[in-house]
């Protein structure tokens, strides 16, 4: 595809005049957008499509050298996928189908379910072991099977949810077996957000912008988001480039039950990382018995390709062991050094919550309100 380089619109919004980049706290007025949301409000989503700013977009990309025409945006619609569901000793996993990122967790979950975690040391040798393997193996099955199930069909995502195929990979992992190819990175501009209300009602939500492109059509005001980097530039892939495809992505908001009620809601952004992270918290949560903070600060491992990403956390004597079974091991020396930003909400059985939000970026939040009772 034609890389659009960023607009003289995008900076007049965004930088000073000479080109420096706004001061933090500076006040941004941006009267395009604000236009646009008013055009939205008016005349509803499908103005975005079908309407005057769906010719004014489709123009301005095609006279920068893009493809995007009205014909595509009138094809865009929104569309719901039912979620999918793996088991891990007495939880029912619920998350997203393909093209994201759930059937990547319930994966990793299928096959760690009946090792019994919870009576290894914690980050030790045989729990650190198996994990890398895990992550790495089923991030090599990211490239195989995951992908847009309306144009490669159901059979792929339906192999990574499998009994089956969790039964080959966890003998792959207690073998101790090394991931291959690292998979292609995704960035991590993504937000997540948990919520339990007094009523009991519970969502789990993850939005992304992708990558932001730098492109503003003139008198819109907001910027593109990217996603074609979710693409796998290889052809014969699941998630090779197509026509009329839609892009893989890792977020995976999950929703655990036990007895038929929900019991940890839980969701992270950032990227690759995602997976690593998501499983390790519930882990800590349902194996180990960790209180929700403890659970998202506890020190975590990555695993990709040949890769393992350890947090300062982990022990020396972990590393030197992964090391010697031909892990390539890099160490941080922070013990918060790498995301994702685990978000998580614990539902007891007595109507407690117990909540915590990950301390390894930038910004996160948990907060408790007094709903009456409560």
């Amino acid at each position: 595809y034609t890389r659009i380089k960023a607009t003289d619109t995008c900076a007049a919004i965004f930088l000073h005049a000479d080109g420096t980049p706004r001061d933090e706290g500076e006040v941004l007025q941006n009267l395009d957008h604000a236009g646009a949301l008013e055009r939205l409000a008016e005349h509803g989503p499908r103005e975005f499509y079908e309407g005057d700013m769906a010719r004014q977009i489709a123009a301005d990309i095609q006279a920068n050298g893009g493809f995007v025409t009205e014909a595509d945006l009138r094809a865009m619609e929104a569309k719901t996928y039912a979620p999918k569901k793996g088991t891990y000793g007495e939880y029912e996993v619920y998350s997203d189908g393909p093209p994201g990122g759930g059937p990547l967790l319930i994966e990793v979950l299928n096959t760690l379910d009946g090792l019994n975690l919870g009576s290894m040391e914690h980050s030790g040798v045989e729990y650190a072991s198996i994990l890398a393997s895990t992550l790495q193996l089923v991030n090599e099955d990211r490239r195989s099977y995951l992908g847009d199930p309306e144009v490669i069909g159901e059979g792929p995502g339906e192999v990574l949810l499998s009994r089956q195929r969790a039964d080959t990979l966890r003998q792959l992992a207690l073998a101790g077996a090394v991931g291959k190819k690292t998979p292609p990175a995704e960035d991590s501009d993504t937000t997540h957000l948990t919520v339990v209300d007094a009523g009991g009602n519970v969502a789990s939500i993850t939005h992304t912008l992708g990558n932001h492109s730098g492109v503003v059509t003139p008198g819109l005001g907001f910027v593109y988001n990217n996603g074609m980097n979710r693409f796998d530039p290889q052809p014969g892939r699941a998630s090779s480039f197509a026509p009329g495809k839609a892009r893989l992505h890792l977020m995976m908001p999950a929703i655990a039950f036990k007895d038929g009620a929900p019991a940890v809601a839980f969701g992270a952004p950032g990227g690759n990382t995602i997976l690593g992270g998501m499983a390790q918290v519930f882990s800590n949560i349902v194996d180990f018995g960790m209180p929700a903070a403890t659970a998202v600060l506890a020190p975590r491992l990555y695993g990709e390709g040949s890769t393992v990403w350890a947090e300062g956390g982990v022990r020396s004597d972990v590393i030197e062991v992964l090391a010697a079974k031909g892990h390539d091991v890099i160490r941080y020396a922070s013990p918060f050094s790498r995301r994702p930003l685990v978000q998580v909400v614990v539902m007891h059985e007595d109507g407690q919550l117990d909540a915590s939000s990950d301390p390894r970026g930038d910004f996160g939040l948990a907060w408790a309100r007094d709903g009456g009772g409560s």
